[in-house]
């Protein structure tokens, strides 16, 4: 039976696939759904506390609205939560409002979604372990700022995603083909009682050892 987080990636790599990019392709969505003629893409400068994106369903226009204020590489993972939320719930609700923190009436199961869902869309498992473990063999250090630039996402995208995916890059260092990994849930992994390999440690440590060098 596929976990909750397998049927979310596949949901995620299946219109990532739709819009032909290959999963060792970086990609900037805010462009990519800027050319788009289903998506309605536009920037406002909110003044709500927190408040990151809107999405809106349109019965042949699905409309974005990302905060101005924010970084590039916040605004793109900010549009792939809400890219998630158009494709996955949109038959719940017909428009989405996105903070930073998520608030009291919100679910937190659908936002979960989002954001989960948006990691595996801009940082796809498939090219990311492969990629991040091959960093840790040439101890490179800032390897959060290697890819994160090479992902057009923050560093804490990627400090989040070492996390979600410990157990999976565990196995894939023990020799588990990509095509064969277990993908759990940080919930599922704490049910069963894993306690995966902390890669933020290791990143946090190698680059706190390199600035000591210098």
């Amino acid at each position: 039976m596929q976990s909750e987080k397998a049927k979310l990636y596949e949901h995620a790599d299946f219109y990532r696939d739709l819009f032909g990019i290959s999963f060792n392709q970086p990609i900037k969505l805010v462009d990519v759904l800027a050319c788009d003629s289903q998506f309605d893409l536009e920037y406002c400068a909110f003044t709500t506390p927190g408040l990151c994106g809107v999405a809106m369903v349109g019965e042949k226009t699905d409309t974005i609205i990302l905060n101005s204020k924010r970084t590039p590489e916040e605004q793109n993972f900010d549009c792939g939560h809400e890219l998630i939320h158009l494709t996955k719930h949109r038959k719940l609700r017909d428009s989405f409002n996105c903070f930073t923190k998520v608030k009291p009436q919100q679910n937190t199961f659908h936002e979960w979604q989002a954001n989960e869902g948006s990691a595996q869309f801009l940082v796809p498992y498939q090219d990311f372990i492969p990629r991040f473990t091959n960093l840790l063999k040439t101890n490179a250090i800032g390897i959060q700022y290697i890819l994160a630039s090479h992902y057009h996402v923050t560093t804490q995208v990627i400090n989040i995603r070492m996390d979600s995916l410990a157990y999976e890059i565990d196995q894939y260092q023990r020799g588990t083909p990509l095509d064969c990994l277990e993908l759990l849930s940080r919930s599922q992994r704490e049910q069963r009682g894993i306690k995966p390999t902390c890669y933020r440690a290791i990143c946090d440590f190698a680059l706190d050892w390199g600035s000591a060098m210098l």
